[in-house]
């Protein structure tokens, strides 16, 4: 594009998933004008609600724990409070497979003891932790520190379903410094991991568990209603620094900045910055991706009894193809309310071939949804199936990570006035991604835009969908 009128915008936001979104929400209701850049039509990045065959189905997340009660505000204030649905109290009980059997496991925490799912050995390794003193390395794997506190059986039956059904990762890469901060306090400050615990949470009160009427996409989708004069649909193809600002060609326009905030993936991140970002391009190039294959089964009517609860994990050492499934027609009863039982199966991409054929995923599908039946004791098949696959799900959040993002800060805040956000810097979940993007707004204004001009008063408008 040399040669073209460059068009000037104050500040600039790449990515228009639930991160882009919600630090240009925050930036705006501090009155910063900002520019949004989304390649896609519909926003919302890998949040996406689909209703079919009478159903509201999740290809992407299922839920929304408010961690920090900033998603209930930000419902409130752009007119979707009323449409927020809070989970049942099925969430509550949840299941593990073991010897392709449900094992049912409560949200108290002295369940486990009751559960048939551990030894007697492994019930009386969660005590021994109070009393067990080790020393942590430098960097550690989530499942190389479980099992130093709590053992292999503790680490095999329950870590493991657990984290791989959040993360899809194996527990062996995840990096504990990352994933689990609070924990790792908890050793260093208590000695105990379950002294940590009890010390720290007990006055503390359990995140809300939500979802939207319409599904948690309802949430990208008003947003980007609520932002739409500033968001520009175009593909960021390059940016460049150039003088105390950024140059930023797309594939119909050219833009310079003071500021640019990427919320972009990391991989797309690295081949569009370029080679004046040379050591940001290194960190970025060692965060790689999970492929999810997310499956939806719709019952009109299931006749074999099923059990009341969130839902099952399935550990590896099981050895079936399945990771896990959620009972969606059980956690938010309202949205289905003419009586349909609605799964969500959850696969790792990676047992789809490279090259994501139809055929490969119809095997993968196939097998699955045996599985599902057999783990279920349901005789009869689905009457409808849909499926999505993501190449690039999850990032993965692999040992070193923590360091590498401590590094990624250092190396922007370098940078002037070029920022790095989105899920590889603030974590998987939807609350993760907003919280992050409001610790990065608050951190940015008002002295990091001085060059920025804001309006007089913050921009506050209601939108009902």
């Amino acid at each position: 594009m040399t040669g073209f009128h460059r068009t000037h915008r104050p500040v600039i936001i790449l990515g228009g998933g639930i991160s882009g979104l919600a630090t240009a929400y925050y930036l705006k209701k501090k009155g910063v004008d900002v520019t949004l850049l989304e390649k896609e039509k519909q926003a919302g990045g890998v949040i996406r609600s689909e209703f079919q065959y009478g159903c509201m189905l999740e290809f992407g997340p299922n839920t929304m724990r408010d961690k920090h009660g900033n998603i209930a505000a930000i419902a409130s204030d752009i007119g979707l409070e009323e449409d927020l649905i809070e989970i049942s109290e099925a969430f509550k009980t949840r299941y593990v497979v073991q010897n392709r059997e449900l094992s049912a496991l409560s949200s108290h925490p002295l369940s486990i003891f009751y559960s048939r799912l551990l030894s007697l050995s492994g019930k009386w390794s969660i005590l021994k932790e109070l009393f067990k003193r080790t020393t942590p390395p430098r960097e550690e794997s989530v499942g190389t520190f479980i099992e130093r506190r709590f053992g292999k059986e503790i680490t095999s039956k329950l870590a493991e379903p657990l984290f791989k059904g959040i993360y899809a990762c194996d527990l062996y890469q995840l990096d504990k410094d990352f994933v689990l901060p609070e924990v790792s306090t908890f050793e260093q400050t208590y000695g105990s991991v379950l002294k940590g615990f009890m010390k720290e949470k007990r006055n503390s009160p359990s995140p809300t568990v939500l979802s939207f009427r319409n599904g948690l996409q309802q949430l990208p989708h008003t947003l980007s209603q609520w932002l739409n004069p500033h968001i520009e649909h175009q593909k960021a193809c390059s940016i460049t620094k150039q003088g105390d600002g950024y140059a930023i060609e797309t594939d119909t326009t050219s833009f310079t900045a003071d500021h640019v905030i990427s919320t972009l993936p990391a991989y797309v991140l690295e081949h569009v910055i370029d080679d004046a970002f040379t050591e940001l391009k290194t960190h970025l190039n060692r965060i790689s991706y999970t492929p999810i294959l997310s499956v939806q089964l719709i019952y009109k009517e299931l006749h074999s009894q099923t059990q009341k609860g969130f839902g099952f994990l399935v550990p590896s050492t099981e050895r079936l193809s399945l990771m896990g499934a959620i009972w969606r027609d059980q956690i938010f009863p309202d949205m289905y309310s003419n009586g349909y039982r609605v799964f969500n199966l959850l696969i790792h991409g990676d047992q789809v071939k490279q090259e994501n054929n139809t055929e490969s995923e119809v095997s993968v599908i196939d097998r699955v949804i045996d599985e599902f039946k057999d783990i279920m004791n349901i005789n009869e098949n689905p009457d409808y199936v849909l499926h999505r696959y993501w190449e690039n799900a999850i990032p993965r959040y692999e040992v070193g990570h923590k360091r590498w993002i401590d590094e990624l800060e250092n190396i922007s805040s370098q940078l002037k006035g070029f920022h790095v956000g989105g899920n590889y810097r603030w974590g998987a979940s939807i609350a993760d991604c907003v919280e992050g993007a409001h610790k990065l707004s608050n951190a940015l204004t008002p002295k990091a835009f001085q060059n920025v001009t804001f309006a007089a008063s913050s921009h506050n408008l209601h939108i009902n969908s």
